[in-house]
């Protein structure tokens, strides 16, 4: 397709004045984050954000970041007992460090990331030897089927 100097410029215009009639607060609102349910993230969707940090909302506080540093799968770390009820569960565990501060209590909290969206997750505080940062753990014994479903 080739285009002169004129089309260019009608173009640049239209395109100009056409931002000019947008609402300011239309351009001003933050991008809408897409909430997802946690039963529909998988250990996988995890592992792949290893290294991604996460944002946690809080109500009526400033938002914190943690990044996710370990996805541990459980599948085979422990012997099933034959039947067990949970046997055929996805069973894994998260780890978040953040800023050395304020702790996080126990709780559920908003979580949100880029390429995942918005979540609701509970997570607890944990110790470490690395005293320069907090640590964070969710740990999962869910139902695979969950997460497929609809």
């Amino acid at each position: 397709m080739t285009t002169n100097r004129r089309q260019f410029l009608v173009g640049c215009s239209t395109l100009t004045v056409a931002a000019g009639l947008t609402p300011a607060a239309v351009l001003a609102s933050p991008l809408r984050t897409r909430n997802v349910s946690l039963e529909r993230i998988s250990v996988e969707r995890f592992a792949a954000c290893r290294g991604a940090n996460f944002k946690v909302l809080r109500p009526n506080a400033v938002a914190v970041s943690l990044r996710l540093v370990e996805v541990t799968p459980w599948q085979g770390s422990y012997p099933q007992t034959p039947g067990a009820e949970d046997g055929q569960n996805e069973k894994f565990s998260l780890l978040f460090q953040g800023m050395n501060g304020p702790t996080l209590d126990q709780d559920t909290y908003l979580f949100e990331h880029s390429g995942i969206g918005q979540f609701a997750m509970f997570i607890v505080p944990i110790g470490s030897m690395d005293t320069s940062h907090d640590y964070y753990e969710a740990v999962f014994n869910r139902p695979r089927e969950e997460r497929l479903r609809g």
